[in-house]
């Protein structure tokens, strides 16, 4: 399939395209592909399906809250850690 020409000088053609839905791309693409989508389609929930162990949860809870503030501290720790680092001496001098 052969993109279309679009005339990027003119208003219209620019709105036509940024609103455009690709759906003759997609139909396309469906097309080509609907064995491999229809197993897809299959096989792809169980990998989202997750399986805790209910007695578990709290613990879950904890440690994923743990690594979230673990992630809000690292940044500026971080930028603080290299904002106050002294550049190294250079090869052969006395630190």
């Amino acid at each position: 399939m052969t993109p279309p020409e679009i005339d990027l000088t003119q208003p219209d053609a620019v709105r036509r395209e940024l609103l455009d839905d690709d759906r003759a791309v997609k139909d396309e693409f469906a097309r080509h592909l609907d064995g491999e989508l229809n197993e897809l389609a299959e096989v792809l929930p169980a990998c989202f399906r997750l399986h805790f162990d209910e007695a578990k949860l709290e613990a879950y809870r904890a440690e994923l809250e743990g690594r979230i503030n673990l992630c809000h501290v690292l940044p500026p720790f971080m930028g603080h850690m290299i904002a106050t680092m002294t550049p190294p001496a250079p090869h052969g001098e006395p630190a």
